[in-house]
């Protein structure tokens, strides 16, 4: 069984097994939710650093890494934003890969920068 199968059985199914795995994660569950929302408190308090954009922004991301449809979907954003008049950029974290260069041929004319950080990719 290939692993999207397995996690499609796992998330979706009713038999014992699925059902006893999903149960055995809601303590990961609850402590993930507790560190995010102890992580929302403190940049809500200034407690954490935050950089305000200039303008609008659009965060498109998650948790998984690859395959899950990031790229296609903002590349799909900075299109319909091109054809409502808008002039966006699009800004990676920059970690490697062919990202940018997909960015530039799915949207040319769209600015694209990649930085170790959005902030220093903003300022790119």
């Amino acid at each position: 069984m290939d692993s999207r199968a397995w996690v499609d059985r796992i998330w979706f199914g009713s038999d014992p097994v699925a059902s006893a795995v999903r149960t055995a994660l809601i303590p990961a569950e609850r402590l993930f939710g507790g560190i995010v929302g102890a992580r929302d408190i403190l940049y809500d308090a200034g407690w954490l650093p935050a950089a305000e954009t200039p303008i609008p922004a659009v965060s498109v991301g998650n948790l998984s890494v690859g395959g899950t449809g990031k790229t296609p979907l903002a590349a799909w954003i900075a299109r319909l934003l091109v054809s409502h008049g808008v002039k966006p950029a699009i800004v990676l974290r920059g970690y490697g890969g062919d990202e940018t260069l997909l960015h530039r041929e799915l949207n040319p004319g769209v600015p694209v920068a990649a930085a170790a950080t959005r902030a220093r990719g903003r300022a790119a």
